[in-house]
């Protein structure tokens, strides 16, 4: 297996990393990068599979949210050439939502950012209208990373530090803005049928809105959440079709 690691300044940027890689075959590349810094740990930003023909191949990385500096991991089975690597700016697509809403997906991108190695215990915005508690495992839902309260006036949210650490600082925003979604539109009040998919498809179309990149959506739709959060087949595959034809 060859694979390379490059650092990659990127000082809490929005951006893209360009990349230009010789393939002497078509082949599978594993794409990893996850903050550098030694207290960082458990602090992925992306970890996908993705396809690469035979020849050279320009391959771009969104990153609406980064580090001050970056490991980038490259690998795959067989010999590749790193031609070059370049950053360059990340356009912010302008959010049609609720202020409220714009304040609280801050919130959450930069708690995911730092849930990999922060304390347990209460995070809040200054004036209180967003709470996340960050606890070693939801009391009364031990089997699930988050859950908002539907009767909190601020959408009180409960995280699990069991399980957002496992996950990339893509995958703990996407969960965090699915609960958001649940409390802002009501949606899964009552557990009716198909909530939990209706408001993945919302959560998924803000993340994509913001420039999260697609394959580590897909990532988390077809892999991560299935196999930690037994995430039925159904939806499973409703996720990854919208993420698809996004």
């Amino acid at each position: 297996m060859k694979r390379e690691i490059k650092n990659i300044l990127t000082s809490e940027m929005r951006l893209n990393i360009n990349l230009k890689i010789f393939s002497p075959k078509d082949q599978e590349f594993v794409f990893m990068g996850y903050d550098s810094h030694p207290s960082h740990s458990n602090t992925v930003y992306f970890d996908y599979e993705c396809a690469l023909k035979k020849g050279e191949n320009s391959h771009k990385i969104p990153m609406p949210i980064s580090p001050d500096s970056l490991n980038l991991v490259i690998s795959a089975n067989s010999d590749f050439m790193l031609e070059s690597i370049s950053t360059s700016k990340l356009p912010l697509e302008k959010l049609d939502i609720a202020p409220e809403n714009i304040e609280y997906l801050d919130f959450s991108e930069k708690f995911s950012k730092m849930a990999g190695y922060c304390n347990s215990g209460t995070y809040k915005n200054k004036d209180g209208s967003i709470v996340f508690y960050y606890m070693d495992s939801i009391d009364d839902a031990p089997q699930t990373p988050a859950r908002v309260d539907h009767n909190s006036p601020v959408g009180e949210t409960y995280l699990s530090k069991q399980y957002l650490p496992k996950y990339s600082t893509t995958i703990r925003h996407f969960i965090q803005t699915h609960e958001r979604a649940h409390w802002f539109t009501g949606i899964g009040y009552n557990n009716e049928p198909g909530a939990e998919t209706e408001v993945d498809l919302i959560a998924a179309d803000i993340l994509l809105a913001q420039g999260y990149p697609k394959r580590e959506l897909l990532h988390a739709a077809t892999r991560v959440l299935p196999s930690t959060q037994n995430m039925s087949q159904q939806r499973a595959l409703a996720l990854s079709e919208f993420i698809e034809k996004h």
